[in-house]
């Protein structure tokens, strides 16, 4: 009797462990097509976000263009960080990826253009309204720099492995976590301008 009760117990226990382990199964599902654009569009558009900023902010340097300009292109960059960084996130980033690309900008080089040209995610799992991704961007950099008096054009490529957690607000997904290791050694090819 002993061993037929135990039997049952384990029985029952091991049925719950399967339907515990389906119910996993089917909350983590397959990101479709749509999900996986969507999530390289956000790492995208977060992973240059500072450029953006810092371009604007040299541009005000340059031109010496009213103090209301800067107020602007600090809100703009601030609504650009909670567009695509969870609130949290966006309000410990403020002050490096924001209000800190001023104070760069005087000592800083002209950057012309920027961007990413390719997003590989390496690897992807959606959970619910969580997703943690492991992804590869290619990302360059154009900067006008001077030797010996003569101006030059900088084109800097290289890659960028990111991982991130990111969260669905509002049917949008947002990054919560993130770190991104840059390739130490990017590509250069400097040409006159």
């Amino acid at each position: 009797m002993f061993i037929r009760n135990e039997l049952f117990t384990i029985t029952i226990v091991l049925l719950l462990v399967l339907v515990i382990g389906a119910v996993t199964l089917i909350q983590a599902k397959a990101p479709s097509e749509e999900e996986k654009e969507n999530i390289a569009q956000v790492l995208k558009k977060a992973l240059v976000l500072a450029e953006d900023v810092y371009r604007n902010a040299k541009l005000h340097y340059k031109n010496g263009t009213p103090p209301e300009n800067k107020a602007a292109i600090i809100e703009n960059g601030k609504k650009a960080l909670y567009e695509f960084f969870a609130d949290d996130l966006a309000q410990r980033l403020s002050k490096t990826v924001v209000e800190n690309q001023f104070e760069s900008t005087v000592t800083g080089p002209d950057l012309i253009d920027f961007g990413v040209t390719n997003v590989e995610l390496k690897d992807l799992s959606i959970s619910g309204d969580k997703a943690y991704v492991t992804a590869i961007l290619d990302k360059y950099l154009v900067e006008r720099i001077t030797r010996d008096g003569k101006n030059y054009i900088d084109r800097m490529e290289g890659k960028v492995t990111v991982k991130a957690t990111l969260v669905k607000v509002d049917g949008k997904w947002k990054i919560s976590e993130f770190t991104a290791q840059p390739d130490l050694n990017p590509e250069h090819i400097i040409q006159p301008e």
